[in-house]
Parts: C-alpha cells; structure tokens; sequence
C-alpha cells in the first residue's frame, strides 16, 4: 500500500497523465471540429517521435529544435491528410452525412498505411536519445530533467491551448463549430479554414 501511495508513483502517473492529455486534446479537437474518429492519431505522434528522433540523432539538432521540426511535419501531414481525403467530402452535404459515419473506416486505413510506412523505414529495434538525463531529488521522488520537462511543456501547452479557446477570436470560432456547424456557418465563420486548423 505505501508503494501505491508514493511520490514516485505520483510523479510517474503525472507526467504520463500530461502527455496523455496533450494527446487527447488533439483528438478532441478533431472530432468536436469535423465529427470524425480519427484513429491514426497516434500514428501522427509515432511518425513525429521518429522524426525527432532522427533528427538528434542523424542531423545532431538539438530536441528542443528536433521536437518543433517534428510538429511541423506533423501538422503538414495532418493538413495533407485534410486536403486528399477530407476537404470535399465534408464540404458536400451529401457526403458528409457518409464520411462521418464511415471516419473509423477512413482513418483506419490512414493508420494502416502510416504503420507500414513507418515499418518499411525503419526496424523494429528499441530507439531513445539522451538528454537532460540527470536524475533531480526532491525528498525521496527522484525524476530525470526530461520527465520534469515534458511535465512542464505539457501542462503548458493544455493550459495555453484552454486560454486559446477560452480568449481567442479563432478560439471561439473552432467552439462555436463544435457547438453548432450551421449556425457557425451562418455567422460567417470560414468552416474549412477551422477545420484545417484543427
């Protein structure tokens, strides 16, 4: 039981809560922008860890830089993946009504494709970098810099991400399309362009 109640376990469980809700925020915003499932989502996150990865790794560019090169490549591959199949599909009102109920179909072929792709470039082998490894104790918790790291980005990102929604002009925009698609149309707000955001 002491184990269970520990610091460790604690700060364990909170940076994996905070990477996983940076996560779930993105397809969140997905299904609540165009009502899609979108279940190659964590072939994105996979693809842009490999890029980050190779890019420290290959290219000696620091994580930092290496994990904004690969949200870069993220969003253009996510923004490619609206324009080939999503676009006009959600733009026609008689296929919308088709291509949301059939999304879990789309994407699941989408994260087929990803994973082939990802297993046809690279092997099967364990990678990971390191960097800012150092091990900091605060009582008896011990926590490298990295997990301090992602802890802090994480947390930051969700709450910069709430502040956006909550205080932005393009914010409100992506929340009044999650309330009501027609009635955000109606009001002028450019559905695609939120879409593709999103």
């Amino acid at each position: 039981m002491q184990t269970l109640l520990s610091g460790q376990l604690l700060f364990a469980a909170l940076v994996t809560g905070a990477a996983y809700a940076l996560v779930a925020l993105g397809l969140n915003l997905v299904y609540g922008t165009m009502r899609l499932l979108n279940v190659a989502h964590g072939e994105i996150v996979m693809l842009g860890a490999y890029v980050t990865f190779w890019l420290f790794s290959v290219l000696a560019v620091p994580p930092p830089l290496a994990l904004l090169a690969s949200t870069v490549a993220a969003a253009l591959l996510g923004a490619a993946v609206y324009h080939g199949l999503l676009r006009r599909m959600l733009a026609s009102p008689r296929l919308k009504g088709r291509i949301e109920a059939n999304s879990l179909l789309l994407f699941f072929g989408v994260s087929i494709i990803l994973q082939n792709l990802a297993a046809l470039l690279f092997d099967a082998t364990p990678r990971a970098y390191r960097y800012l490894d150092g091990v900091v104790a605060v009582g008896d918790v011990a926590m490298t810099g990295n997990r301090l790291l992602l802890l802090a980005v994480a947390a930051t990102l969700c709450i910069a991400v709430a502040i956006f929604l909550r205080l932005s002009i393009h914010g409100l925009a992506i929340k009044a399309l999650i309330q009501h698609r027609e009635a955000a149309a109606v009001v002028g707000i450019a559905i695609g362009r939120v879409q593709l955001a999103s």
